[in-house]
């Protein structure tokens, strides 16, 4: 099996990523303190209005959370590649950008 197709594999499924972004939407303030959000290889990269209210510690221990990276408009939400893009997928559904 090619390593592509064994990262895949290891991805969520529809159901469990809608709750892992709706978990992660909860931790960052909700939809009004999300500016932007967009994927790469192995991140959820989130701009926001107001850093205090991001609730890093629970982000942490959100399910499918391997790390989280603080930035100074922003955090950035170490998901691992295969689960970034569903889960970044359905995080832009639930903040409309």
């Amino acid at each position: 099996m090619n390593i592509v197709r064994a990262i895949q594999n290891k991805g969520l499924n529809k159901m469990d990523a809608k709750k892992v972004a709706s978990e992660i939407l909860s931790k960052v303030g909700q939809k009004e303190n999300v500016v932007s959000n967009a994927t790469c290889m192995t991140r959820l990269r989130l701009t926001v209005a107001d850093t205090s209210k991001v609730d890093v510690a629970g982000l942490k221990d959100v399910d499918s959370v391997l790390g989280v990276v603080e930035r100074e408009q922003g955090v950035q939400i170490v998901l691992g590649p295969g689960k970034v893009t569903e889960v970044g997928r359905e995080f832009s559904a639930l903040t409309g950008n």
